[in-house]
């Protein structure tokens, strides 16, 4: 029977392994007695398999009375003791217990590094282990150090090629992307893009993660053309092998659609959205509450969210909440990412209130569980300083930001992208309360940080360089803000073409500033440009549109054209009058106000989401995992893991927009008409 449990468990029929494992279990300790090594064996294998089957609490129950007796009856340094406490680590590692998975691994790792010497597999295994503890209680530094040691000596004992020493190096790439070293984890997966291709073949599960990989690495270093290309290979192999439903499948295709999305390539990125949202309504795994089944529903949730189906994601993000609360508990890591993933949603859906009173709870539980200087927590006092600034609490973001640069400053180095972000983020806030002097300085820091470690063109030198210019503005030097935002304009027409939203955008950035410069005639040149194009690809309905006929307006009118300026104006109230919900947040409040502001892109440190891809595979939401161990075999990339992302307050324009009844505005359009009308005659 044993036997047959064992095989059972081998071919992944873990059901019937259970059943059979409970009765050799029930059978040995009434024949043999509780102490016997068979029964204590018997113990061991039922809580390998509650272990693959997501019950981490039944596993954590028989691994402690496994290691107890193992303990009493072999004594600490027995090789099977050793094992007993290296799977107690893994199942604790599971339950997010990291603290006490990092006590247990340390032991197992001095245990073998004395016993069986520094350069035994089983030490390796120890360390490696270790070192994704490590990643997850965001000790990267530690974590590196054990990578390096890993894979240099499974490079010398098993050679470059060796399954377990690709798998080290795919560790070391995974740990430099968590310590911001983009380029050095790009060097790392090509290599193992290569040796997978040429030893496990094109369609290996293990190498399309590794595909993944460094296409997730591209976009983080700005080269969407080559994350496009791998994503797409990604996404036809997994719908080859796993099927078109499958979660890593969907998965793919919301990669593409967002590097399609940012490379202005909308309507193929469209077609991927149509696609998805059949397969969502289909997908059975949203019916299903478990520990694994909910990581996929939260992955399927952040897909939702970016493709901007907040409503659709707001309500799986619940379910996974309500159901991760039951099955998980309150203060479970999985619990409190899904908890910062719905109040993340919140923020999308601009129900500020709502995310408040979840984001609060995060960062006293993050504070609690990790510490207040793991990265959790200091991305959950991000998120919740992002709340504050979408709310008007300036102070309290300010505060807070600044706590987050100082901890970011110390922790990751002035360099890494999580403490520029918090710098780009602190500059955004010193200019909501009007210290732009203080937001000038940090922005140029911003700007030159990007400018070296990003290069001139990748998308988040761009933003900076956009955030620099609108503070420049808002301190009257509209001759610094035109040149950077030449720069910008320029970059984005080769980049991305001449219609995507953000070149767009950038052509009105200009012509506000040469507004401000008294240019009126550039002015008018780039608003013609800018309305044309937003008639073209969003219709003359959209209120971005409605904007730029305002902007052009008001422009006439100082150019002294008034009857261009009449028919536009007209044009735009009688637009305004009939397009429903014109009384929402993004309707232009006067056309006098389009003039005055421009929007601040902002860099939030963003939610985290529990999922599985490999490694740190940026998925729908730029996510790293962590890696799953599984006792007495190599560092597994491929399980489930916990994902951590970055995310912005996506600004689809370039103006701050006010929030005012359709009514009011319909008010002061009148009013401004009447005064054009006087000066007119």
């Amino acid at each position: 029977m044993a036997n047959l449990a064992s095989t059972n468990r081998d071919l992944g029929k873990y059901t019937e392994a259970e059943k059979l494992e409970i009765q050799v279990l029930d059978a040995r300790n009434r024949v043999l007695g509780v102490e016997h090594q068979d029964t204590i064996d018997a113990m061991a294998n039922l809580a390998a398999t509650y272990r693959n089957l997501g019950k981490y609490t039944e596993a954590e129950k028989l691994e402690i009375r496994v290691l107890n007796e193992n303990n009493k009856i072999l004594g600490g340094e027995h090789p099977d003791t050793i094992r007993a406490m290296a799977n107690l680590a893994a199942t604790y590692y599971s339950l997010g217990k990291n603290t006490e998975a990092e006590k247990l691994e340390t032991q197992v790792l001095d245990a073998r590094n004395r016993i069986l010497g520094v350069e035994h597999p089983d030490t390796m295994y120890a360390m490696a282990n270790l070192a994704a503890t490590y990643r997850n209680l965001g000790k990267y530094t530690e974590a590196e150090k054990l990578d390096i040691k890993v894979l240099d000596a499974r490079n010398r004992i098993l050679g470059m090629d060796h399954p377990d020493t690709i798998y080290a190096m795919a560790n070391l790439a995974s740990t430099n992307h968590d310590l911001g070293k983009y380029t050095e984890a790009e060097k790392l997966e090509i290599q193992v893009l290569d040796a997978r291709n040429r030893i496990l073949g094109v369609e290996h599960p293990d190498t399309i993660d590794a595909m993944a990989n460094l296409a997730a690495t591209y976009r983080k270093l700005g080269k969407s053309t080559e994350a496009g290309k791998l994503e797409m290979q990604v996404m036809n192999a997994r719908k080859i092998i796993l099927g078109v439903e499958h979660p890593d499948t969907i998965r793919a295709m919301a990669n593409l659609a967002t590097t399609y999305y940012s490379l202005g390539r909308n309507t193929e990125a469209e077609e991927l959205e149509m696609q998805m949202k059949v397969l969502f309504t289909r997908n059975k795994i949203l019916r299903v509450d478990h520990p694994d089944t909910l990581k996929a529903k939260a992955n399927l949730a952040a897909t939702y969210r970016k493709l901007g189906k907040y409503l659709d994601a707001e309500k799986l993000e619940m379910q996974v909440l309500d159901a991760s609360t039951r099955i998980l508990g309150v203060e479970h890591p999985d619990t409190i990412n899904a908890m910062a993933n719905l109040a993340a949603t919140y923020r999308k859906l601009g129900k500020y209130t709502e995310a408040e009173k979840l984001e609060i709870p995060v960062l006293d539980s993050s504070n609690k569980i990790f510490g207040m200087e793991h990265p959790h927590t200091i991305r959950a006092m991000a998120n919740l300083a992002a709340t504050y600034r979408n709310l008007g609490k300036y102070i309290e973001a300010e505060k807070l930001e600044m706590q987050v640069l100082d901890a970011r400053n110390r922790i990751l180095g002035m360099e890494h992208p999580d403490t520029i972000n918090a710098m780009a983020n602190l500059a955004a806030t010193y200019q909501k309360l009007g210290k732009y002097t203080e937001a000038e300085k940090l922005g140029i820091q911003v700007l030159d940080a990007r400018n070296r470690i990003l290069g001139v063109e990748h998308p988040d030198t761009l933003l900076t360089m956009g955030n620099l210019a609108s503070t420049y503005k808002k301190l009257g030097k509209y001759t610094e803000a035109e040149k950077l935002e030449i720069q910008v304009l320029d970059a984005r027409n080769r980049i991305l073409g001449v219609e995507h939203p953000d070149t767009i955008n950038a052509m009105a950035n200009l012509a506000l500033t040469y507004y401000g410069l008294r240019n009126y005639t550039k002015a008018e040149e780039l608003e013609i440009q800018v309305m044309d194009a937003r008639n073209r690809v969003l219709g003359v309905e959209h209120p971005d549109t409605i904007k730029a006929i305002a902007n052009l307006a008001l422009t006439y009118r100082t150019l002294a054209k008034y009857t261009e300026a009449e028919s536009l104006k007209n044009l735009a109230y009688d637009i305004m009058n009939r397009v429903p919900g014109a009384e929402s947040p993004h309707t232009v409040t006067t056309i006098a106000d389009v003039k005055q502001t421009q929007e601040i892109q902002v860099f939030d440190a963003g939610n985290t989401v529990p999922g599985k891809e490999n490694l740190h595979s940026t998925q729908a939401v730029l996510n790293h995992p962590v890696q799953a161990v599984l006792p007495g075999t190599t560092m597994n990339p491929d399980k489930e893991g916990k994902y951590f992302s970055n995310c912005c307050l996506n600004p689809s324009d370039i103006f701050i927009l006010h929030s005012f009844a359709f009514q009011t505005w319909k008010k002061k359009f009148q009013n401004l008409r009447s005064k054009w009308q006087i000066h007119k005659e």
